[in-house]
């Protein structure tokens, strides 16, 4: 998992840099981005699907595999891509080979008790906290000569990942736990309508896709807002990264599995909401961005929230299903990061209209708050029967 996330995060710092090698500069450039990240998001929610679908009916260890050799193939040729077209397509190729993730936390499901769970997706949260640190640091300082070289960097550590899968990792799921039909996913919304038969979680999955696409929201939109709002110039916006994903470390690694414990999933998925829609308040009223770090660490509890929605559908989903529920909450992540942007730039454009002190400046956080008010509401009867 920490492999995979440095991957990912090789790349954040040099992809528009690269994309502007092939189409110039400016608005131009800013379009064709945009369109990659469009294609690698929706490949990545496709194959996430596929594999975890696949895997349930042939075992975790051969689409790891798989994996792994399609990432070192599409980030190799990424490297060495002569025109854009190319380049969007190794673009696409590594989204539909980015299926480790949910793989992984089905292999980690397989393996242990559903009161273990928890703290062993807190575990895998973590890791992928320290890629998030890690990847975009390593790409930044491996991009400054030559802009390829993250590129190179990242096949290699999809290479080590292969390797380390192939001596260390041994198959998960026994074939009479295998599901025998149903093992193919027929289009890119199967994963995610697979989540709404889950015994127990189908009626969370409406809140949890609106919960999830205020956070892509926030993301796409942060570093344009806090440039705006806090006047804050790429270092600021760099340690206002680190401090996210160091507080999203201890958050999943540390904290998950101790309130996971004392107050159960349910009271902490009602918790960790409440506390998420009440840091998007302070993130819109506040024009301070010292005041903003602090918000950021003080809503640790809400970084809970995805963790605690995985649980409890890893809880009730059998062994032979745990492949494509994992796959289809990674699909129904990307899924929501594909819509994001069509919100980011409708709510970006009224800062121009007023000064950063006003709080009205804030509008894309409080629209990101009144997201995870209805995903409270909409699930708040069922989280408390439940709890």
């Amino acid at each position: 998992m920490l492999l995979e996330m440095t991957c990912l995060g090789l790349l954040l710092p040099v992809l528009p840099s690269r994309i502007a090698q092939f189409v110039g500069s400016g608005s131009v450039a800013i379009l064709w981005y945009g369109v990659a990240t469009f294609v690698f998001a929706g490949c990545f929610a496709l194959g996430a699907g596929l594999s975890g679908s696949f895997s349930d009916g042939h075992g975790r260890r051969c689409p790891i595999l798989v994996n792994c050799i399609g990432s070192t193939i599409g980030h190799l040729a990424a490297a060495v891509s002569p025109s854009i077209l190319v380049f969007l397509l190794c673009r696409a190729w590594c989204g539909l080979f980015n299926g480790n993730i949910a793989l992984a936390q089905a292999y980690v499901a397989d393996l242990s008790l559903p009161e273990e769970r928890a703290r062993r997706f807190g575990t895998l949260g973590a890791m992928q906290g320290f890629g998030f640190v890690l990847g975009p640091i390593l790409g930044g300082y491996l991009g400054l000569e030559d802009l390829r070289v993250p590129f190179l960097a990242a096949g290699l550590a999809a290479v080590l990942s292969g390797v380390l899968a192939w001596f260390l990792l041994p198959e998960s799921l026994p074939e009479d736990e295998r599901r025998t039909t149903g093992v193919i996913v027929s289009h890119p919304l199967r994963p995610v309508g697979e989540l709404t038969q889950v015994p127990g979680f189908g009626p969370m999955v409406p809140a949890l896709a609106v919960f999830t696409l205020a956070q892509n929201i926030m993301i796409t939109s942060w570093v344009p807002y806090a440039t705006d709002r806090f006047g804050w110039g790429p270092t600021e916006n760099g340690w206002g990264l680190f401090t996210f994903g160091m507080t999203n470390i201890l958050a999943q690694g540390l904290l998950f599995p101790v309130l996971s414990r004392r107050l159960g999933l349910h009271r902490l998925c009602i918790l960790a909401l409440l506390s998420s829609a009440v840091a998007f308040v302070g993130f819109g009223i506040t024009h301070s961005g010292r005041v903003a770090l602090l918000l950021m660490v003080g809503n640790m509890v809400g970084l809970c929230a995805n963790l605690a929605f995985q649980t409890i559908a890893s809880r009730r989903t059998d062994p032979a299903s745990q492949g494509a529920v994992m796959g289809g909450l990674q699909a129904l992540t990307n899924l929501t990061l594909l819509v994001a942007p069509l919100f980011t730039a409708p709510l970006l454009y009224p800062l121009s209209r007023w000064t950063a002190v006003d709080w009205k400046a804030g509008l894309p956080m409080y629209f990101c708050s009144g997201l995870v008010i209805l995903a409270l509401s909409t699930s708040l009867r069922l989280l408390l029967r439940k709890s």
